[in-house]
C-alpha cells in the first residue's frame, strides 16, 4: 500500500468516524430495511456490533453507548408492543452473553462493511455463515 492509498483509507475512516459522531452512520431508510430483513435476535446482535464499531471509530465508549442507546430507542419506537418486549429480551440475552464472553454470542456477531455510495457511506451487515465454525 503506498502513501496515496493510506491517505484515501484515512480519509474514508475519518468520514465513517464523523458519521458515527453525528449519529448518521445508518440512515432512516437503511434502518427500516435492516429491521425488515433481520429477526429480533439478529437486531440485538447488530446493536453489539454497532457499539463495538462506534467505540473503535469514536475512541469513546461512553459516546458509543449513547449512540447505541439512541438507535435502540428508534428501533423500539418502530416495533409493536409485543415485538418491543421480545426485542428487549433478545437484547438482554445478547448483551449478557457478550459480556460473559459467550462464544455462542460472539461467533454470531455480524460484520459491518463500509461501502462508499456517492456522498454516503453505506453499512453492509453480514452475519457469519451458519455452516462455518
Amino acid at each position: 500500500m503506498d502513501d496515496s492509498d493510506d491517505a484515501v483509507l484515512r480519509e474514508e475512516q475519518k468520514r465513517i468516524a464523523d458519521l458515527y459522531a453525528q449519529a448518521a452512520i445508518i440512515s432512516d431508510a437503511e434502518l427500516l430495511d435492516i429491521m425488515h430483513r433481520h429477526s429480533l435476535d439478529e437486531l440485538a446482535l447488530i446493536m453489539i456490533t454497532f457499539f463495538n464499531e462506534a467505540t473503535a471509530f469514536l475512541h469513546d465508549a461512553e459516546s458509543a453507548h449513547a449512540h447505541m442507546q439512541a438507535l435502540i430507542a428508534v428501533i423500539v419506537r418502530r416495533l409493536s408492543e409485543d415485538d418491543h418486549v421480545e426485542f428487549a429480551a433478545c437484547l438482554e440475552a445478547a448483551l449478557k452473553g457478550y459480556s460473559e464472553g459467550s462464544h455462542e454470542v460472539i461467533d454470531q456477531l455480524p460484520d459491518f462493511d463500509y461501502v462508499p455510495q456517492g456522498d454516503r457511506i453505506a453499512v453492509r451487515i453480514t452475519f457469519p455463515d451458519a455452516d462455518e465454525g
